[in-house]
């Protein structure tokens, strides 16, 4: 586990002074990154600590001049910028740690380049709100709206931090003026061109659906299922890499009788673990996918369960385990052992070892490789960790959906037969794009009108359910929710239905239309006007958890503190699945409750008494309320409205505490 410092500065020190502590206790004494960093390097490999989902492979950050080729160390920020920068980024990683640096160093190497710009040196201590302004000019030239806001949310964390860390010759405040990326204009062609980038052309998703149902090699019918999958819900390729195996849902729906499928997941970026539904029309489509998916996949499981039960041992199939422990290997049986042949190639063997560097033995004029030797480096390319898969979850990969035998995408090198490896985000975004012979598009005959091969990528599919969500009309916390976001501000980025698409809303709201026509899904809505509500002798209105209320704030506060069901002015509407199933987890809830309760009055708690007549109150209404809910008798959309409640009064609150301060004064 890394030590976290917290560096204090002095403040009768300089700025430099405090900048070079900084950097030597950051150099010295902070573990972050890996107590072996090699921090003088300009170039830091960081794998071990940026773990991705999705994404596997080398990770390093290049500590180069702003607008640097990626991958290019060959001109490293300035000697005197350098060794602060370096020292930030461990030091922040510390405090927050992220899965990507990109950001926080971009913002570092936009202010080297503006102080280098603005005063011919790039001493971090001079950093003033000119420089800044430049810093995030450099951004806002370069970069994409959303990396525009990123990086520029870096640059304000950088001189708060260098202001309150006293690094500053003159303290300065200043803010990101790079604004969040709003998408309102849905009209002319910065729109059209921005939302044909988002999302995927009809031609490609009817590629896909085609290739999903012609595949029949292991890699075409992973990738191709795999998009299947993402066509189903709203979600991201790592949240789909990580589903577990057992990960489907079955159940009937209580209002409609109908059987519901789903899977579940665990969103990336925050949200809950959560159960998504398939609609209706995806339900078959999904459930073939994934067993598509779980068919290609089954050997894999079986050897992680395998090695489970056998640490530090090499599979060996049943007609290949006399050769455990030979002392010398033919090349032609290391070829056998590595890769799922029947025909064993000796010249193949010996390219392999000479490739991987394995030390072998000559005798009588021909090379052989120990069991031992073979064993020990095959077992070395096992994933790291195993056998847990994701450290959050805990799960493992003989229990993950996506596990293979390693090379198993790969169609120009050869499966090998012990080894397992998970799917990587790169895998399935290779086969979906580019040019080479590993496009599935191109493989199967599909290509675009100028004769390129289609190009679709994974987050394209995200992008495309939730327009058709906000087209359809669907809420936004539904959205959010649905997508697996903790806040529905990020919808904003996903909505890319146009001004046309709107115009067709509006007119099915207003119920005026014209000549021109639109694919969009609509729902219709039953309104009415402001009199007619009057006369159901209603004053106010508002949503709850468990259907609407009638309370008039206007003239007083809740006096029951959101206590809904026991509120005689709470009404329930029998056929709205979403209140029904939050009545149903209150009752389960309740009972849980008043079961503490009953046990806390059996100890002797203070007040408990009064908490088990609550809990049984509440118990009874909510009994008696899905009793109603329940009832063949009560049709749907009746709204539902329990009597036999004494509503809470001020003026009898008043009167208890008056009797009851008179009898203690009596008594």
């Amino acid at each position: 586990m890394s030590s976290v410092i917290a560096f204090v500065p002095r403040s009768d020190l300089s700025a430099k002074e405090n900048v070079a502590n900084f950097v030597i206790a950051c150099r010295a004494t902070l573990t972050a990154l890996g107590a072996d960093l090699a921090f003088d390097s300009d170039v830091w490999d960081l794998t071990a600590h940026l773990k991705s989902k999705a994404r596997r492979g080398v990770k390093r950050i290049y500590f180069s001049k702003f607008g640097s080729t990626r991958g290019n160390a060959e001109f490293p920020l300035e000697r005197e910028f350098l060794d602060f920068a370096k020292s930030y980024i461990r030091f922040t990683y510390a405090v927050r740690p992220t899965a990507s640096l990109s950001s926080r160093l971009l913002a570092l190497q936009a202010v080297e380049a503006a102080l280098f710009d603005a005063q011919g040196k790039a001493d971090p201590t001079r950093l003033n709100v000119q420089a800044l302004n430049r810093a995030a000019q450099f951004v806002d030239d370069r970069f994409e709206p959303s990396t525009r806001y990123q990086v520029g949310r870096e640059l304000a964390a950088l001189v708060e931090f260098m202001r309150r860390k006293r690094m500053l010759v003159v303290p300065v405040t200043w803010k990101n003026p790079l604004p969040r990326p709003a998408h309102t204009t849905r009209i002319g062609p910065g729109f059209e061109e921005r939302r044909d980038r988002k999302l995927p052309s009809v031609h490609s998703l009817e590629a896909i659906a085609a290739i999903f149902r012609k595949a029949t090699e292991a890699s075409d019918v992973l990738v191709s299922s795999t998009c299947a999958v993402l066509c189903s819900a709203p979600d991201r390729i790592s949240e789909v890499l990580l589903l577990p195996e057992v990960c489907e849902v079955t159940q009937t729906n209580s209002s409609t009788g109908q059987p519901m499928y789903g899977l579940r997941w665990f969103p990336a970026k925050g949200g809950p673990p959560q159960v998504k539904w398939a609609a209706t029309v995806m339900a078959d489509v999904l459930k073939e996918a994934v067993s598509k998916i779980r068919a290609q996949t089954n050997r894999a499981r079986e050897l992680a369960r395998w090695y489970e039960c056998n640490p530090g041992r090499l599979y060996l199939p049943e007609h290949l385990e006399h050769l455990r422990d030979a002392a010398a290997l033919t090349m032609a049986k290391v070829h056998q052992i590595v890769f799922e042949t029947d025909k064993p190639n000796g010249l193949l063997g010996g390219t392999w070892c000479r490739q991987h560097k394995l030390k072998m033995q000559k005798i009588e004029g021909r090379v052989y490789l120990s069991f031992n030797a073979l064993e020990a480096f095959l077992l070395s390319l096992l994933p790291d960790g195993f056998p847990r898969a994701d450290t959050t979850t805990g799960m493992k990969y003989s229990e993950m959906l996506f596990v293979v035998q390693r090379n198993a995408l790969n169609v120009r090198k050869g499966t090998y037969r012990s080894v397992i490896q998970t799917v990587d985000s790169q895998n399935i975004m290779r086969r979906l794009s580019g040019d080479t012979v590993l496009n599935i598009f191109g493989r199967f005959g599909y290509f675009n009108a100028d004769g390129t091969p289609i190009s679709i990528r994974t987050h394209q599919f995200r992008h495309y359910l939730n327009t058709l969500a906000q087209a359809g009309g669907m809420g936004q916390v539904d959205i959010a929710f649905w997508s697996g976001r903790k806040s529905v501000m990020q919808n904003d980025a996903y909505d890319h239905v146009s001004g046309n698409d709107l115009l067709a809303l509006a007119e099915a709201a207003t119920g005026t239309s014209d000549s021109r026509t639109t694919a969009v899904a609509m729902r219709t809505f039953s309104l009415i006007s402001r009199a007619d509500w009057k006369k159901l002798g209603v004053e106010a209105g508002h949503t709850t958890e468990f259907g609407y209320c009638l309370h008039d704030f206007s003239m007083l506060p809740c006096q029951l503190h959101l206590d809904c069901i026991n509120c005689d002015e709470q009404v329930c509407v029998k056929g709205d699945q979403v209140r029904e199933a939050n009545i149903r987890r209150q009752l389960s809830e309740t009972r849980s409750l008043l079961e503490a309760a009953e046990a806390a009055y059996g100890d002797g708690a203070a007040g408990s008494n009064r908490w088990v007549e609550h809990q049984r109150t509440t118990l009874a209404r909510l009994e008696l309320l899905c009793s109603l809910l329940d009832s063949p008798d009560v049709q749907v959309g009746a709204a539902i409205k329990l009597s036999g409640i004494n509503p809470p009064s001020k003026l009898q609150q008043s009167a208890d505490r008056i009797r009851i301060t008179r009898s203690q004064a009596l008594s």
